[in-house]
């Protein structure tokens, strides 16, 4: 019986610590990061019309997407991943940015004054697990 409840003490000090060690992830499951936002837009090349631009995936750039920067990119903010953004709505990540920046994301507008007049905000962003 004794040993038993030794047993019973180990397996419980040991969830404890496991829990202990995980808690900031049990308390936050969903990280929200605040991020640098702002927005893209492509424009035509007039010398080569018939030229498709084309994001970093290699898909048309597209009202829903979204350009990560490079260090998000390696912790997981991968191509096809979607990414809530906080009173804005869901977005896919398509294209990167270029090397200088850093804890950013990128939204793509199809009208150029529309992403002029987004400008650069502080938001909440979460990696979606979907």
């Amino acid at each position: 019986m004794r040993v038993e409840v030794e047993k019973i003490r180990d397996e419980s000090n040991l969830l404890r610590m496991v829990v202990l060690a995980n808690l900031s992830k049990i308390a936050d499951p969903i990280p929200n990061k605040l991020l640098t936002v702002t927005a893209y837009t492509s424009v035509e090349l007039r010398e080569v019309p018939e030229q498709q631009l084309l994001t970093a995936s290699l898909s048309k750039p597209k009202e829903g997407a979204i350009a990560v920067s490079r260090d998000l990119f390696k912790q997981g903010w991968v191509f096809g991943k979607k990414v809530y953004i906080k009173n804005h709505g869901v977005f896919v990540i398509t294209d990167l940015m270029g090397n200088s920046k850093t804890k950013s994301v990128d939204i793509y507008m199809n009208d150029q004054d529309r992403a002029l007049q987004f400008g650069k905000k502080q938001i909440e962003v979460v990696l979606l697990d979907v």
